[in-house]
Formats: C-alpha cells, sequence, structure tokens
C-alpha cells in the first residue's frame, strides 16, 4: 500500500512538474520586445545601423537565442535582412529584461539610390513622417532546455515618430 501510494505520489509530482514547465513555456513565447535606440554606425560604403532592442521574459524560466533572421521593411518595402545563425544570447527569467544589439547593413541599391526608386520611397517617408513605419519580420530561434521555439515569428512594426522622427 506504501508503495502504491508513494508511487501516486511521484507520478503527480512529475505531472505537476511537466505542467508548469508547459505554462512557463507559454509565457516565454510572449516576450515583449522594443527598440531603445537606433544609431549609424557607417555611411559608407553601405549604410550599417545598429539596432538595440530590449527584450522583456515574462516567464520564470532563463532560454536563448540561438538564432534569428529577420527584415528590416521601411513603409512595406524590404532594404535589409540581419541573420544570425549562431547567437547564444540569453534571456534572463522572472521579468528580467536583455540588452540585445542587431546590425542592419543596408545596400543603398536596395534604398532605391542609383535605380531611381529612392525618390519614391524618401518622399513616401517625407509627406507622412507620422505614418511612416519600420517593420521588422522574420523569426527568432530559442530553446530553453530540451525545448525549442524554431522559428518563433517576429513582427514587430514601429512609427518614425515613435523614434522622434
Amino acid at each position: 500500500m506504501r508503495r502504491v501510494l508513494f508511487l501516486i505520489g511521484l507520478g503527480t509530482l512529475g505531472l505537476g512538474i511537466y505542467k508548469f514547465y508547459l505554462r512557463q513555456i507559454e509565457i516565454l513565447e510572449d516576450f515583449d520586445w522594443r527598440i531603445t535606440n537606433m544609431k549609424v554606425l557607417s555611411l559608407m560604403p553601405i549604410l550599417k545601423l545598429q539596432m538595440t532592442f530590449n527584450i522583456t521574459n515574462k516567464s520564470e524560466l532563463t532560454a536563448t537565442i540561438e538564432g534569428y533572421d529577420i527584415d528590416v521593411l521601411v513603409n512595406g518595402r524590404k532594404v535589409s535582412n540581419i541573420r544570425n545563425a549562431d547567437v547564444s544570447k540569453e534571456l534572463k527569467g522572472f521579468g528580467g529584461t536583455t540588452g540585445f544589439n542587431l546590425i542592419a547593413d543596408v545596400q543603398y541599391a536596395d534604398l532605391g539610390i542609383g535605380t531611381g526608386q529612392f525618390k519614391q520611397l524618401l518622399s513616401g517617408v517625407l509627406d507622412d513622417v507620422k505614418n511612416s513605419t519600420i517593420t521588422l519580420k522574420g523569426h527568432v530561434d530559442i530553446k530553453r532546455g530540451f525545448i525549442s521555439l524554431p522559428k518563433y515569428p517576429v513582427d514587430i512594426v514601429y512609427k518614425l515618430e515613435e523614434f522622434g522622427l
């Protein structure tokens, strides 16, 4: 009888730990991204921008970002791709905020310079700065223990006015 009660207790404990872990993974999937800074690193031969993100992990579990593939769009037009396959950046748990830098290399041809389309992109931004947007669209690979969230979608839209432009 004791053995049966012990096994039931052990099974219940295991189930509780498993359910806790699954709930924390759900919370982990709901982290917040926020661009806190953007600066120009170089203008020539390509435009190099550094974007600083703060990522808030609401889960009690720490996790690791293992890679990302993100497109940068201005008013819906792709101007850069940010990709890294081996980052190993740890996200702090318990609502902790982790700083994270992404560097975007923007070819001037992608902006339309030299192709006759720059005027269209620039006039769209200058005509309506308040409604002009920067969109980050792609995925990140997140891992926690034996659970991984490969290709977790990222779809963030910022208005230029949020940057004080």
